[in-house]
């Protein structure tokens, strides 16, 4: 089954600020006309035709899928017609195919599950509808693999497509029972996916590989890596997991009350294992560098400081350094640098950086033990993008930083007595894109472009 749905068009709106050495240009989209806002949020980069996809609201069609070019068009479809939302679960691109293949509840209350797909960022078409729709995921340089009911009495199992064509690719539970998959993990290069999966035997972490690359790409079954059943994962919004050359790190309890880092290696085999028990759920922004696993945890009831691991116990320690942070949040590498925000002892919460050996404080920006309050840290090159407060206004703005004093720059200073609060930051091509505060049209979506040679 196919459909085509109406859109609504608009054209971002060119803005410039006080960026006086090398100014950049700001551009926002009313997608809501007038206020209240949009709140577009959920961004998706698809590189291949470089089109940004994102959910928003507006009025009288309500929370729909959004889209914005490269040329800056922007466009919200109503899947659903009229005001009742559509339901996006899960969106996945694949740059080699110039598509976003995505799952939805459409229709109104209580929605029909569907797969849909849009190519080159144009108006989306349904693939075909389901008993129930789950997440999808991007594997290799042609596919994807999703969780889906398809009334075949298998229950819901994983299925596969190259975005014309799908189907069932494993029935992983056998018979009418469901396995469930989720909690999809692909790998950087996109040739493996990991999920969680129910058994007969209890739930199993499994792997999926290309084996056949394209054209003809063909991809291995499921195969069981590791006992999930103890092990219960944070709610979706708190989920971690990376992939640090052959290992794949994640964030699970088994007490109901305390995050474990737990690790498997694809290579060797092993199990699942458990590195570390952390306070709460406080073990988070898992990111890979230098051959290592750098993350944000808290021992003992306190505040999160930097961590590393290395995949084994012995392995997994705090950084230490002549500065120690704690509250660390929002990593990111950009270049050979990993950055964060951290608490620094006298100076507040504050611009941080790892260079593999030692902490340093970037800046101090907010004097007498005020808070910079970094936050939303995305990179782009050697550089580092983010939201955080003017100290001439108290207003959250954006700013960069090459990890010196001197370049963390102020990029947004001119908007006057208007608080952008930038959140929701995605590296789209050359831009920035945002959800930011106008100043007369509430939460809308804004682009911000560094300008030449910067």
């Amino acid at each position: 089954m196919s459909s085509r749905r109406q859109n609504y068009r608009t054209q971002l709106s060119v803005e410039r600020f006080e960026r006086r050495d090398n100014p950049g240009t700001f551009a926002y989209a009313d997608l809501n006309a007038g206020d209240p806002s949009s709140d577009p949020e959920r961004f998706v980069y698809e590189s291949g035709s470089r089109v940004t996809y994102f959910v928003a609201t507006t009025a009288g069609k309500g929370q729909e899928l959004g889209r914005i070019t490269a040329g800056g068009a922007t466009d919200i479809f109503d899947l659903t017609p009229g005001a009742n939302n559509s339901t996006i679960v899960s969106m996945a691109a694949n740059p080699n195919q110039m598509k976003l293949l995505f799952t939805a509840m459409t229709g109104g209350m209580p929605g029909t599950p569907g797969l849909w797909k849009s190519l080159f960022g144009n108006t989306p078409t349904q693939m075909a509808t389901f008993v129930s729709i789950g997440e999808i995921a991007r594997i290799g340089q042609n596919g994807w693999m999703f969780a889906a009911n398809g009334d075949d009495g298998k229950g819901n199992e994983l299925w596969w497509s190259d975005g014309t064509v799908f189907g069932p690719h494993a029935d992983i539970y056998g018979g009418s029972d469901s396995s469930n998959p989720f909690f999809f993990c692909t790998s950087p290069d996109g040739n493996t996916l990991l999920f969680e999966a129910k058994t007969a035997n209890g739930d199993r972490l499994f792997k999926v590989t290309v084996v056949n690359p394209a054209p003809g790409e063909a991809y291995s079954k499921p195969q069981e890596i590791g006992n999930m059943s103890a092990i219960t994962l944070p709610p979706v919004t708190l989920r971690q997991w990376a992939f640090v050359g052959t290992r794949f790190y994640f964030a699970g309890d088994t007490d109901g009350a305390n995050l474990e880092l737990w690790t498997v290696d694809l290579a060797g085999g092993g199990g699942l294992q458990s590195l570390r028990k952390f306070s709460g759920m406080q073990l988070r922004d898992f990111r890979a560098f230098n051959g290592k696993l750098l993350f944000a945890a808290a021992v003992t009831g306190g505040l999160p400081e930097l961590w590393m691991s290395d995949g084994t116990v012995a392995g997994t320690s705090a950084v230490i350094s002549q500065i120690i942070p704690t509250d660390v949040r929002d990593l990111v590498v950009a270049g050979n640098t990993l950055f964060f925000s951290g608490s620094v002892p006298g100076f507040g919460q504050e611009l941080c950086t790892y260079n593999g050996t030692s902490i340093t404080r970037v800046t101090d920006r907010v004097p007498l033990a005020g808070s910079f309050q970094p936050q939303h840290l995305v990179a782009m090159g050697n550089k580092v993008y983010f939201s955080a407060v003017n100290v001439n206004t108290g207003f959250f703005e954006l700013w960069d930083s090459d990890g010196t004093d001197a370049g963390t720059i102020l990029l947004s200073g001119g908007i006057g007595t208007v608080n952008l609060q930038p959140t929701n930051l995605i590296v789209a091509g050359n831009k920035i894109l945002f959800s930011g505060v106008h100043s007369t049209n509430g939460r809308e979506l804004w682009q911000y472009t560094p300008g030449p040679d910067y």
